[in-house]
C-alpha cells in the first residue's frame, strides 16, 4: 500500500537535491515520500548513495561524511 502512495505522491510533488555539477538529481522515491511527509527522523540517502542530514527551514542538506552544504528544491506537479 505505501509503495502506491509513494508512486502517487512522485506525480504530484517531486524533491529535487543540487548535486556537485550544479545538476539537480530527484531524490529516490522513498526519501521523496519521507520529504514530502516531513518524517525525517533520521537523514536521507540520496541516488548515488550519499546520506545527508536535512535542514527544512533553510531548504537544506548537509553530507554526513563530509559535511558539504547542498540546496533541496520541492517541486509541485500542476494537473
Amino acid at each position: 500500500v505505501r509503495e502506491k502512495e509513494e508512486a502517487r505522491l512522485c506525480f504530484q510533488v517531486t524533491w529535487c537535491i543540487l548535486g556537485p555539477r550544479g545538476i539537480w538529481q530527484k531524490v529516490p522515491q522513498d526519501m521523496n515520500y519521507k520529504l514530502e511527509k516531513g518524517s525525517v527522523k533520521d537523514d536521507i540517502v540520496d541516488a548515488q548513495g550519499v546520506k545527508w542530514t536535512v535542514n527544512f527551514q533553510k531548504m537544506e542538506a548537509t553530507a554526513c561524511d563530509s559535511g558539504q552544504v547542498t540546496t533541496l528544491k520541492r517541486l509541485e506537479n500542476l494537473p
